[in-house]
């Protein structure tokens, strides 16, 4: 395990400009090609931003942080599946 924090702030940010990025070519109509590119980004920068909240949790086996842990190991399993299609039409639902 690391000896510092991950700065979990600049994942957020991260992927917050990837989401904005591929609103604006969804509302261009970009080529599918960026489409897919750009939904590809945004569901790997989801799994960081995840796996920097997973990084943040201490170690420790209390029941809490241990249902803290599973539950993001969850969600990290879940969005790794998650295709890109499904997220691309998460966006052009919007």
């Amino acid at each position: 395990m690391a000896n510092y924090l991950t700065h979990y702030t600049k994942k957020r940010q991260i992927l917050a400009k990837k989401e904005q990025k591929l609103r604006q070519l969804v509302s261009k109509g970009a080529a599918e090609e960026k489409l897919i590119l750009a939904a590809a980004e945004v569901r790997s920068a989801r799994i960081r931003k995840l796996q920097a909240g997973l990084a943040m949790l201490p170690p420790k086996e209390d029941p809490a942080t241990a249902s803290r842990i599973a539950n993001l190991e969850k969600d990290i399993t879940k969005t790794t599946a998650t295709p890109i299609e499904s997220v691309l039409a998460e966006f052009r639902a919007v």
